[in-house]
């Protein structure tokens, strides 16, 4: 009788199934085939090729649609570079497309001369930013040098001397019209050395001789003739009071007349000046500027006036006289006088300064912090206006307040530059600039996992940014592979 153990294991000694050994393979057999013959190899070695990233095609092809498509939010995530050589060809891409788009103006920051706090933002054609500086600051050395010559012209002197005849006749005239009640009232007026001005009361009509014959005169006098005289002198000393405000207010209607006179002959030299300025721009945000230069200039002409060195000092030196007159400066954001098509800005450190821009302050000897708009600084963002902008995502959102100002600039279009501040008790800026809109079209680098994070974990990402080139890693090594290769 059979065991049945020894029947199980012949049945699995027979179900086994002998397996040849494997085929050794030669050296022949190892060594990789070229696709190409030798002399295809050499044509394509030596031709220049096109220059674009081979077998990158897909992803080549989503940037162009994304830079091609007019419209918010269109902006670009590119995931995968890994050489120099794949992010020059997407520079490249950008580059030919911006060089088929219009050329985007300047932009400019100005003195509110109204709110000092909160600068103008002013959009220029191209190369219009640094004229619009260089012709304000010929307009102020204009000022400077003729309006001195202008308040020394002889028909100024007279104007002013006639001015002043006229209210000097009219200050004779009060005070002849208070003599003369003076001496219908028994009363003669002297000033004394001190300037004060004495009722002394008349004897028989004339001035008393002395002090002693004045006190007999008034000894004489009845009490009722006594009170008379005091209650008289007493009203007279209103009426000096009133004639004293009257001329103080004359004063003041002199000075506003010479004003007048000063701003009439100013304004013979700066208006035509600031029209010319007017008439060469054609801008009707310059035109709004300019008068208010203007009516600056005219309000405030002793700034204009030659100063006296002071004791001890010479010439203040260039630095000094150039903040003198900030107010009138132009600070020139982003300059495209050299740009021909649109920007390409490349940010290599994508830091919130170099990004952003920034507004900078200074310190005085005594501790104090101080600013002012031409102490501005714009950044990439603000200088690609009107082009692209292109960094490194992953290195950006490491940045403090990178990530949240970019998203909030992209959805709403517009550019405020603002100082970071970590703490906003220990804030000292105190500028507001007026936000600049922009037109920029972004294109950031990454890998694939910051996109997917950002994708589903911030709401906004997928809205701001519709577009992903994705690079493949690798391509089928075909013929047209190995000619790219060669």
């Amino acid at each position: 009788m059979t065991d049945k153990s020894d029947l199980i294991a012949n049945d699995a000694s027979a179900a086994l199934i002998h397996v040849p050994p494997p085929p050794e393979l030669t050296g022949s057999d190892l060594r990789g085939r070229a696709p190409l013959d030798a002399a295809s190899l050499e044509r394509a070695a030596a031709s220049d090729g096109n220059g674009e990233l081979f077998g990158q095609s897909r992803a080549l092809d989503a940037i162009r649609l994304a830079i091609g498509i007019d419209a918010p939010g269109y902006n670009v995530y590119v995931s995968g570079l890994r050489s120099r050589h794949e992010r020059e060809s997407v520079l490249r891409l950008l580059r030919e497309k911006a060089a088929t788009m219009p050329t985007p103006g300047d932009w400019v920051y100005v003195n509110n001369f109204r709110n000092p706090e909160s600068p103008v933002a002013i959009c220029l054609k191209p190369g219009q930013g640094v004229e619009l500086r260089a012709r304000m600051a010929e307009l102020v050395s204009f000022v400077l040098e003729q309006l001195p010559k202008a308040f020394r012209r002889e028909d100024f002197d007279q104007e002013r001397a006639a001015l002043r005849d006229k209210y000097n006749k009219r200050a004779q005239e009060l005070f002849g019209n208070l003599e003369a009640k003076a001496r219908e009232r028994g009363f003669a007026i002297q000033t004394a050395p001190t300037g004060q001005v004495i009722f002394i009361p008349l004897i028989d009509g004339k001035m008393p001789e002395s002090p002693d014959a004045l006190n007999k005169a008034m000894a004489a006098k009845t009490d009722a003739e006594r009170e008379q005289l005091t209650k008289a002198q007493g009203e007279l000393q209103d009426e000096l009071a009133t004639l004293t405000m009257r001329q103080q207010e004359m004063m003041r209607e002199l000075i506003d007349d010479i004003r007048a006179i000063e701003r009439a002959f100013a304004a013979r030299l700066i208006t035509p000046s600031v029209e010319d300025l007017k008439h060469h721009f054609n801008n009707p945000a310059v035109d709004k500027y300019l008068d208010q230069v203007a009516e600056h200039m005219l309000g405030n002409l002793d700034r204009f006036r030659e100063q006296p060195p002071e004791q001890g000092q010479g010439p203040r030196p260039p630095a000094t006289e150039e903040a003198r007159w900030f107010d009138y400066q132009v600070n020139v954001m982003v300059d495209n006088s050299a740009t021909h098509g649109a920007p390409v800005v490349l940010e290599d450190a994508p830091t919130y300064r170099n990004l952003f821009g920034t507004i900078e302050r200074w310190i005085d000897p005594l501790g104090r912090s101080g600013t002012n708009f031409t102490r501005i600084i714009g950044g990439s963002f603000l200088k690609s206006h009107g082009g692209f902008l292109v960094f490194d995502l992953e290195d950006a959102v490491v940045e403090p307040g990178v990530w949240q100002m970019l998203k909030r600039t992209l959805k709403s279009g517009r550019m405020t530059i603002e100082t970071f501040e970590p703490l906003p008790f220990f804030s000292m800026s105190g500028l507001k600039p007026e936000p600049i809109a922009i037109h920029t079209k972004v294109v950031t680098l990454g890998g694939a996992y910051l996109y997917n994070m950002l994708y589903f974990y911030d709401q906004d990402f997928s809205g701001l940014f519709k577009v992903k080139a994705e690079m493949r890693p690798s391509v089928a090594a075909d013929a047209d592979a190995a000619a790219h290769y060669a």
